[in-house]
């Protein structure tokens, strides 16, 4: 993979904020983009603790920065100021990213505006960060500005065919854990010259379990006779699953099956737990590296959906009694929540219980 320094005066303003967003994106994994509006550019915001954020603005202003383009970044920069008071967060650093080095003069300007506003760190990231950045994330690089997202669709559909192959030999013989291990070593070098997520391969003698672990976003089996390949998906930071989304199209069938219609409706609305046998579902599965398909007659499993942060939450812990008829309290029970999920149709859940499992309370 090429090394040679970035053209960034050469790009044109979409291709430049978009590349460089999402290598900010990359060394922040949490950071997720934005485009704020026709002030243009694009931002980048970075969690920070409750409710603050790290702010990157990235500009592309390649020949000059005067007049015009500091009240571009004034305006951008009030109005970023202006959504997080109206959100209810805080800004801990603000990050103007362009493709020039900074000017004294109006380096003290935008501190000036800075202080004004109350944010307490702030840096001017110009050519020299750009090419850290570039240099840290070259797979990026050569995705968006080099030809590589061409280069790597051809990779994938190789990688598929590798996947999807016999594993009988050519002698008719059946594959020996040596071949295994050197289909699989070509199978790691293949797949992750992907930019946005990695991926992990292992076999086993049985179909896999489900697992949960940081940044995992799928899993999926391949059954060679005997022997099951697995594929474990991760996300390299969380903007890849915006760029590249993981989407699924299901098929449910609830014809004759009352209990079933009742909790696909509990699940579109409250983001409950749902198993949808394999006699009402099929699914089209988009996942990262040619792993997905039609899937026929096979068992579906959806988990909570956990509500999204930002919004009110609910209590931790409540207490709940029992009163007689006096109204005189007789009876009185902790209970710690144990879920918050919504749904897509907007519906939220809560559900608290005892420390023993056996109450719960669900709203």
């Amino acid at each position: 993979m090429s090394s040679e320094r970035v053209p960034w005066s050469r790009l044109d303003s979409g291709e430049f904020e978009h590349t460089v967003a999402m290598l900010v994106c990359a060394d922040h994994p949490l950071g997720q983009k934005f485009t704020p509006g026709p002030d243009g550019g694009i931002d980048v915001f970075v969690p920070d603790g409750d409710s603050q954020r790290k702010v990157f603005q990235v500009k592309n202003f390649p020949l000059k920065f005067a007049g015009a383009e500091f009240r571009q970044v004034r305006k951008s920069l009030r109005a970023v100021a202006e959504t997080s008071r109206q959100e209810g967060w805080t800004i801990t650093e603000w990050h103007l990213v362009i493709p020039r080095d900074s000017t004294p003069g109006y380096r003290a300007r935008i501190e000036e505006e800075i202080k004004s506003l109350g944010i307490p760190t702030w840096s001017w990231m110009g050519l020299t960060q750009l090419d850290i950045l570039a240099a840290r994330h070259q797979e990026l690089i050569d995705y968006y500005l080099k030809g590589g997202k061409d280069r790597f669709a051809d990779q994938l559909a190789e990688l598929t065919a590798i996947i999807r192959g016999d594993t009988t030999l050519a002698s008719g013989t059946r594959l020996q854990p040596a071949d295994v291990g050197e289909r699989i070593r070509i199978l790691q070098r293949a797949a992750n010259n992907d930019p946005h997520y990695r991926y992990h391969f292992g076999t086993s003698d049985c179909p896999p379990h489900q697992v949960d672990e940081p940044w995992l976003v799928a899993v999926a089996a391949e059954q060679h006779g005997p022997m099951w390949l697995h594929i474990k998906v991760y996300a390299k930071f969380a903007a890849a699953l915006s760029e590249r989304p993981i989407t699924t199209t299901v098929q449910v069938d609830v014809t004759g099956d009352p209990a079933l219609a009742e909790s696909f409706e509990q699940f579109l609305n409250f983001g409950t737990d749902l198993t949808i046998p394999s006699s009402a579902a099929s699914a089209e599965l988009n996942l990262p590296g040619g792993l997905g398909g039609t899937i026929d007659n096979a068992e579906i499993h959806f988990t909570a959906i956990t509500a999204e942060a930002g919004g009110p939450e609910p209590a931790s812990s409540i207490t709940v009694g029992v009163r007689d008829a006096t109204g005189d309290v007789v009876a009185e029970l902790r209970l710690e929540r144990k879920s918050f999920t919504s749904g897509v149709r907007g519906g939220q859940r809560i559900v608290w219980a005892d420390r023993t499992g056996k109450v719960e309370l669900a709203l």
